[in-house]
């Protein structure tokens, strides 16, 4: 690598210093293009609607021949450049050939060739072989530039631009090359300066109005940017670095479905470009999206496997939906990037939401010697004592935090929370509005420092900053049940149940595997409306019954403004409930309701395919499988055509058929069914994902069914390995699993591999509900039983006289 770059160095030395001895003067007009002059364009790869413009209102010195044109097509001309040739005037004629201009020609066409298929070492050669003679060495310098720029060298490209520039003036297309080379060295006004002198000589140079957006992007002229951007696709339609700007532009705007669709037009033009699907990714990512960012995250990954963002934000997406899948691909980065600390403090983060302390502690230490200015691993370190409630620690760790960065609103946001546990709230509201304005767009910023100040009684400011909150992220159900609080509190029903009423909407339902808040809205929306009943009781007795009247006027009036959505989802909420109370026609008449209400949402979205499901499981419980497989299969169809054949998104009516056809018996199909979702959880989660290993374990109980012991081990063994990789061995969630495991074990009559079975989810018990736990009893008895049938019969009795014990103190808590 080394002797590459010393090469290019001397070949970039050789045509800087053979362009200053030979000096081209300026012309008041255009002159006309010489051969080796096209023939730099093409091999620099400029894109063809420029070439046509240059010969077009430049003309050529020479009349091109088939030999010539057999050299463009060999550097990659394209069809537009060679008809531009064959009808371009011939405004003067340069000299025949020499041997020297042959060999020139040669050479450029051969580089082309090579750098369009990224041979850049062999392109070089060809580049150093073409100035050895005494002429083009400004072309060859011209092509060098965009070896240059693909190896990420913008400085020596734009060195040598900058050279052949201030040599020769009228040499073509110079200034929209020199205009990207300081785009890409974060000179965003030169490079401004320099699309505008492109833009002068042609106003519609797609390239030039391209960089001279991507310079206003960068200046955060949005409104500038996206006019230069809209003026590069008018000039070009199917230029899809321009779409892929304006997707940035649109992410910048928050209009996350905007630059989806842009980033989308890009791909159809592009599909192979990582950094495309990446930004895609991204955008998916920012509006919650998270199947469909890691979609794009992993093909980015797949054309690119050392794009370390492109595995670092899947490695994030996948903390939404899949922590185990998550831990997996950190440590991926963490082993393909050991000294990059970004990878140890993602891993330390996924390590501790799975509540891995002591592996994530050594990850954020990892990261912290790699990085010691970085705030970040200090922040995990806090957490990790907070965890452990030792709180001084984690203030001091924050505090740490914030020295390293006193702008990072993080960092000032938790020195807030520690200091509202000390009941310090003046010094934590400082805090909290540091972090505020360090990051005015952080929701979570805005939802502490109203919190800290409803509790010093400010709870008009507080109510002001839940609603920023809110404004920033309106999913969010802390600062809208906190807004809800509050307004109850001020004695605004009608807002207060509003607010209520949405976040119950809004909570989507807990996820097995996964750790997350979880804020049981719905239990919160009904305890309001009941403490809203007993005010109303309160008023009429007090004599208030006007005020009563008006305030279920109006909250009647605002339940006759409900839109579509919130009746779809009270719908869907009233059928759980009555699912949950076994209440199946009350269940089975919201479920249809909600599946009218969505019939009629154009364009059709995912709740259509939601409410089926519900009708589904209704028919399922009531053991109704005709109805229940034709109502999953119209689900299967749906969730097909809205997500596409290979999204994870059509694996809940798979399993869901799976189930059902395991209850016909049919078990060939049942397998059939699991496996197709394990193999979609698999492609987009990766093969140690939850999501596989929840459709692992119902293929496992379908091979308990069939009494398939052995597969149904091997099965629910694979699923104990998954959910090891993300929790410790002892955790609770690894303990539904292993009891499952415990159960083959039972019915299929091994008592070798049942008792071990057992006392390991003893102990799993033991660590969650403490030794005298009622809990433990089922176990224990198996495993005494197992014993006894090994002929360990003294080993049984002494957890037999445990679980008298137990029973004991369940008879006489007292």
């Amino acid at each position: 690598m080394q002797k590459q770059t010393l090469r290019l160095s001397l070949v970039v030395l050789a045509i800087l210093f053979s362009a200053f001895v030979s000096a081209t003067p300026s012309n008041s007009s255009p002159r006309p293009l010489r051969k080796s002059e096209v023939l730099a364009l093409v091999a620099g790869k400029i894109q063809p609607e420029n070439i046509v413009f240059q010969i077009q209102s430049r003309g050529l010195s020479f009349t091109p021949d088939e030999n010539y044109k057999s050299l463009l097509k060999a550097a990659g001309a394209d069809p537009k450049v060679l008809v531009a040739l064959t009808a371009a005037k011939i405004a003067s004629r340069e000299p025949a050939d020499s041997a020297e201009n042959s060999a020139l020609l040669q050479h450029l066409s051969t580089a082309g060739r090579m750098i369009r298929t990224s041979r850049f070492d062999e392109a070089t050669n060809e580049l150093s072989a073409a100035i050895t003679g005494g002429s083009g060495r400004l072309e060859a310098g011209f092509v060098m530039g965009i070896v240059l720029l693909d190896q990420q060298r913008s400085q020596e490209a734009g060195q040598l631009y900058s050279q052949i520039l201030e040599r020769d003036p009228d040499f073509p297309e110079v200034h929209a090359r020199l205009s990207a080379t300081y785009f890409e060295i974060g000179d965003p006004e030169n490079a401004l300066r320099e699309a505008k002198a492109a833009l002068a000589e042609n106003p519609n140079n797609p390239v030039a109005h391209l960089n001279a957006g991507a310079a206003l992007l960068n200046m955060r002229n949005f409104d500038a940017a996206k006019s230069e951007l809209q003026a590069s696709i008018r000039s070009k339609p199917d230029y899809a670095l321009a779409y892929y700007f304006m997707g940035q532009l649109l992410d910048e705007l928050h209009d996350f479905d905007g630059a989806a669709e842009q980033y989308k037009k890009a791909l159809m033009l592009n599909p192979g470009d990582a950094n495309i699907h990446y930004n895609l990714g991204v955008s998916f990512g920012n509006k919650g999206d998270y199947v469909s960012a890691i979609r794009e995250y992993r093909e980015a990954q797949r054309l690119d496997p050392k794009h370390l963002e492109a595995r670092q934000n899947l490695g994030a997406a996948l903390m939404h939906t899949d922590p185990a899948a998550a831990i997996v691909e950190f440590r991926e980065l963490a082993a393909l990037a050991p000294n990059w600390p970004v990878c140890h403090a993602c891993l330390g983060e996924a390590l501790l939401q799975t509540g891995r302390i002591q592996d994530a502690e050594k990850e954020y230490r990892t990261a912290a010697q790699l990085d010691p200015a970085s705030p970040g691993p200090h922040l995990g370190l806090g957490r990790i004592y907070e965890s452990q409630k030792n709180y001084e620690a984690a203030l001091r760790e924050y505090r740490q935090a914030e020295k390293l960065d006193n702008s990072y609103g993080p960092a000032s946001a938790d020195v807030g929370r520690m200091l509202v546990l000390r009941k310090d709230l003046p010094a934590a509201i400082a805090e909290f509005k540091r972090a505020v304005e360090a990051d005015p767009a952080n929701w979570s910023h805005h939802d502490l420092l109203g919190q800290a100040l409803e509790n010093t009684g400010n709870r008009d400011a507080a109510i002001g900053e839940y609603r920023e909150a809110l404004s920033i992220a309106p999913k969010e159900l802390q600062a809208r049940l906190d807004l809800a609080s509050a307004l109850e509190k001020k004695g605004d029903w009608l807002s207060a149940l509003e607010n209520y009423h949405r976040a119950a909407l809004d909570e989507p339902p807990l996820k097995p595997g996964t750790i997350a808040a979880y804020y049981d809205a719905s239990r919160k929306y009904a305890n309001a409306q009941r403490r809203l009943q007993q005010h109303l009781a309160d008023l009429r007795s007090s004599g208030k019954s006007s005020e009563a009247a008006a305030l279920e006027s109006a909250l009647r009036a605002k339940a006759s403004t409900t839109n579509v959505d919130d009746r779809f989802h009270d719908a869907m909420q009233a059928s759980q409930v009555a699912l949950t109370e076994k209440r199946f026609d009350d269940a089975e008449t919201s479920a249809k309701q909600a599946i009218e209400i969505a019939e009629k949402i154009q364009p059709q979205d995912g709740r259509l395919p939601e409410a089926l499901g519900r009708l589904g499981s209704i028919y399922a419980w009531r053991m109704d499988l005709k109805n229940a497989e034709e109502t999953y299969k119209r689900q299967l169809t749906l969730c097909q055509k809205l997500y596409g054949p290979k999204s994870p998104m059509i694996t809940p009516p798979l399993e869901s058929l799976a189930m059902v056809a395991a209850a016909q018996r049919d078990f060939a199909r049942s397998e059939t069914f699991f496996s197709q979702a394990i193999d979609l959880n698999a492609a987009t989660y990766g093969q140690d994902s939850t999501a596989v290993a929840e459709t692992l374990s119902g293929l496992a109980s379908v091979y308990l069914k069939e009494q398939n012991f052995a597969k149904s081990e091997s099965t629910l063994l694979r699923v104990i390995h998954i959910y090891e990789t993300a929790y410790n061995s002892d955790d609770m969630p690894i303990g539904i699993p292993l009891g499952n495991l415990c159960y083959v074990y039972d019915q299929w009559g091994k008592p070798d591999k049942s008792a071990p079975c057992h006392a390991r989810l003893v102990s799993i018990e033991e660590k969650q509900f403490g030794a005298d736990s009622p809990y433990l009893v089922r176990d224990l008895t198996a495993e005494a039983e197992a014993l006894r049938k090994l002929g360990r019969a003294d080993e049984a009795n002494e957890i037999q006289k445990r679980l008298q014990s137990l029973q004991s103190a369940q008879a006489n808590p007292n």
